[in-house]
C-alpha cells in the first residue's frame, strides 16, 4: 500500500528490525555476528539449512557482500531483510529474495553503517517427488551449468531434503 513502516527506537536491533521485516515473527533465532573466514563460515551456514526460525545476524557493511552470498549459495534465494542505520538519519530497509539483494549491493561502491541482517527460516519441507526433482535438476544443469555439490547443496535448501539424496540423483 505504499506505507512507510519505521521502528521505534529500542533496547535491540535485532527486534526493532524484526517489527518491520515482514518475514515470520512468530519464531526466530538471533545469532549475533557470524565467523569471518569462509572455511568457519561455511560450515556454520550450512548447520543452519534446515532451521525453521527467523534467522537474525549483525554485520560488518565491509563484509555484507560475502555473506549475503554466502547465504545464497548455501541456504538457496530465500527471502531476506537488511536493515541499515536503523531509527537514524539515513535508514534503510532492503527488502528481497538474497539474489536481489547481492545484486543490488553490488551496484553501491560502499556501503556504511549499522546492518542487521534478517532471513527466512527453511520452508517446511515441500513434498516432491523423485520424477519431479529429475526434472528439476535437468533444467537447471541445461539453463546454469554449475558443479554437482552447489546443485545439491541449492536444492537441499531448497525442498528441504538431505544432500546426499539430491547429490545422489544428480
Amino acid at each position: 500500500a505504499g506505507i512507510r513502516i519505521r521502528p521505534v527506537p529500542g533496547a535491540s536491533a535485532a527486534t526493532a528490525a524484526l517489527s518491520v521485516c515482514g518475514l515470520p515473527t512468530d519464531a526466530f533465532i538471533f545469532l549475533g555476528f557470524p565467523p569471518r573466514k569462509p572455511q568457519r563460515l561455511d560450515p556454520y551456514l550450512a548447520s543452519l539449512q534446515r532451521e525453521p526460525r527467523t534467522l537474525i545476524w549483525y554485520e560488518s557493511p565491509r563484509r555484507l557482500k560475502a555473506l549475503l552470498g554466502a547465504l545464497q549459495a548455501i541456504l538457496g534465494d530465500r527471502p531476506a531483510v537488511i536493515g541499515r542505520e536503523m531509527t537514524k538519519r539515513y535508514e534503510e530497509f532492503l527488502r528481497g529474495p538474497l539474489s536481489q539483494l547481492v545484486a543490488d549491493l553490488q551496484t553501491r561502491e560502499d556501503i556504511k553503517g549499522e546492518i542487521t541482517l534478517l532471513v527466512a527460516g527453511c520452508a517446511p519441507s515441500s513434498k516432491i517427488s523423485r520424477d519431479d526433482l529429475r526434472a528439476i535438476i535437468r533444467r537447471q544443469l541445461a539453463e546454469n551449468p554449475q558443479p554437482p555439490s552447489a546443485l545439491a547443496r541449492e536444492l537441499a535448501a531448497q525442498f528441504n531434503l538431505p544432500r546426499s539424496r539430491v547429490y545422489d540423483l544428480i
